[in-house]
């Protein structure tokens, strides 16, 4: 998806590619008593838009979007709730957009005047490991509503007669 182009953007239905995007719900994450809206995977895995970053440190999100591209970030693109498949990141590329905004001074400027140390305090809650955060999951296995189980474990005994 080129920067050009709107966040939010209709796939090819006709091509069969309307299943590979999964479904996310609107979820909260929450650092003390602040609150922000995020989208969340059926696994639990908590995702930002390039909007929503934005919103939190008072910039463009087209700034956002050209940081992500230029440092290869992940990303994953999805389908919210009414149909339309909008491109997401893990919080942990927020932390990581954060903590280089913090690096260069940029959040001194905050239009809330919040102290570096709770800027620290908050990239490292971004950070912290949360359900379903272990591996971003192939949007191509997912065709619906339904929830990523771990499998099993598998031990398969060799022969030693090669």
């Amino acid at each position: 998806m080129s920067q050009n182009e709107n966040q939010q953007y209709q796939p090819d239905i006709a091509s069969g590619n309307d299943l590979q995007f999964p479904r996310v719900s609107i979820s909260y994450w929450r650092f003390h008593d602040t609150s922000w809206r995020v989208y969340q995977l059926p696994n639990g895995a908590k995702l930002m838009s390039d909007r929503q970053m934005a919103q939190l440190v008072s910039q463009p999100k087209k700034t956002v979007r050209e940081f992500i591209e230029l440092h290869n970030l992940e990303m994953m693109d999805v389908r919210v709730e009414n149909g339309k498949v909008i491109r997401v990141y893990p919080l942990s590329v927020a932390a990581i957009y954060l903590s280089t905004l913090l690096r260069d001074g940029n959040l001194d400027r905050h239009p809330l005047s919040i102290s570096r140390g709770k800027w620290h305090s908050l990239i490292k809650a971004l950070c912290k490991k949360e359900p379903g955060r272990g591996s971003m999951p192939n949007p191509c296995f997912f065709t619906g509503d339904y929830r990523v189980e771990i499998a099993n474990p598998l031990r398969l005994q060799l022969e030693a007669n090669i």
